[in-house]
């Protein structure tokens, strides 16, 4: 699955934490109840760090029964807000599969 990825970094104090959380706007942005979950993810870069050189992640992650492999490439912006190319598909294993990335034109 290709997707852009939209970041939104806020920093706040605890009791701006806790009012924000009890907003009204964020509830009118929420869909469904908060839940939490435990995932598992491996990080892969050479010896030399040439991804994270080039602001680029490549993930392997357990969301629940599945395994997903992710490459996020290097983002833009501005202001606390980053966008940035993902890149997404389910493997069959815990174990990275190059070949399934072929299917996304990483580099345009």
């Amino acid at each position: 699955m290709t997707q852009k990825e939209i970041e939104l970094k806020l920093i706040f104090t605890p009791g701006e934490l806790r009012r924000f959380r009890q907003s009204r706007w964020l509830r009118s942005m929420t869909i469904g109840a908060a839940r939490q979950r435990t995932l598992k993810a491996t990080y892969f870069d050479t010896a030399e760090h040439d991804l994270a050189t080039r602001k680029i992640s490549l993930r392997l992650r357990k969301e629940g029964p599945e395994w997903r492999q992710t490459l996020k490439t290097k983002g833009q912006g501005a202001g606390g807000v980053m966008t940035r190319g993902e890149f997404e598909t389910t493997v069959p294993g815990n174990a990275f599969e190059p070949e399934m990335m072929r299917q996304f034109d990483i580099y345009r």
